[in-house]
């Protein structure tokens, strides 16, 4: 439970709020990083960002859940402006039951912000490039929300472009409660941002340890969480795959969704959202389609059992060309 890093570039202060200035052009390559809360952590300051931060080709977190995994995030990235995190196989966040104590948000790769909930948080940030990184076994058993990639970037209403494409995301799981859940791909932020290409599978039981807390929230593929506004907008979110098979032991109405959003006024401007695959087990009666909503619950308040009915749940219709069909992935990893 105490803030231990692999690697951190801040300020005086070693603490992911601790203002860094001018640490520009820095890079980060092929490191092996174990046992510790956080795997690498930039921090620029939000008035005057770090400028090309390079985090590429490191493997973070343990080859098993114990002592030698990555307590929370792996890697976690603000305020900095035309960055990249790309090639890093990200693995072991968190913990099963017996290999945590005491809940916490855990997250993969984490932009802007490293916690997520119903009310999902911004911070400046910009330009980001995510690509190429394999994310697999992020798991919070302690009531907490688990999250693969976390893209949630603010720049006054200026666009963020940033773009992520071509990651693998595997097994994210957490027994949420009262707003906290697991998402594969969370977005909360960001205007003119690029989601495309992005493989994603969700399975399995997320209370297999009967002294866990019962769940009382959904999950996620994708989740957009806020609403559209002139500092989010313009999104377009294409070309991903979801494969959905997550269950609650404890909670049979719990819902685990291929792709959720905020509501249904949400926009996506000149961006959009189409040619994915919304992929679930159809013998799993927790899966569904897709859902909308705003309110803290294990369903969200507007469901879509299948792809006919995802595709007219916006005002302004999306995923017209989606499809929902199996897609074949070599192995469950």
């Amino acid at each position: 439970t105490l803030s231990t890093y692999g690697i951190i570039m801040s300020g005086t202060t070693i603490s992911t709020t601790s203002n860094g200035v001018d640490n520009d052009n820095n890079s980060f390559l092929e490191n092996r990083i174990i046992r510790a809360r956080y795997g690498i952590v930039t921090r620029g300051t939000t008035t005057n960002l770090n400028e090309n931060i390079q985090v590429l080709d490191n493997i973070i977190g343990a080859a098993a859940f114990g002592p030698d995994e990555i307590g929370k995030v792996g890697i976690f990235m603000q305020a900095d402006n035309n960055s990249t995190v790309s090639g890093n196989i990200i693995q072991n966040i968190g913990g099963d039951f017996a290999n945590t104590s005491g809940g916490a948000d855990k997250v993969g790769i984490a932009i802007g912000q490293e916690s997520w909930s119903m009310s999902p948080g911004t911070l400046t940030s910009a330009n980001y490039t995510i690509t190429r990184n394999t994310i697999q076994n992020v798991v919070e058993e302690r009531t907490f929300s688990a999250i693969g990639i976390l893209l949630a970037t603010t720049n006054g209403g200026s666009p963020t472009n940033n773009v992520v494409a071509n990651n693998f995301i595997n097994n994210v799981k957490a027994n949420g409660t009262s707003g906290d859940h697991c998402v594969g791909l969370a977005i909360s932020g960001g205007h003119s941002d690029i989601v495309v290409h992005n493989s994603i599978r969700m399975a399995g039981d997320v209370d297999p340890n009967a002294g866990a807390s019962a769940t009382t929230m959904f999950g996620s593929g994708i989740r957009i969480g806020a609403a559209s506004s002139t500092s989010f907008a313009n999104l377009t979110l294409s070309n991903n795959i979801v494969y959905m098979d997550l269950s609650s032991s404890s909670t049979a109405a719990a819902r685990y969704y291929a792709i959720s959003g905020h509501s249904a006024a949400y926009s996506f401007g000149t961006g959009g959202q189409n040619f994915n695959d919304y992929y679930i087990n159809p013998a799993n009666t927790q899966c569904a389609t897709g859902g909308l909503g705003s309110a803290s619950g294990n369903t969200l308040s507007t469901q879509f059992a299948t792809l006919a009915n995802w595709q007219l749940a916006y005002t302004v219709n999306q995923d017209a060309s989606s499809i929902q069909a199996d897609p074949g992935y070599n192995s469950a990893t």
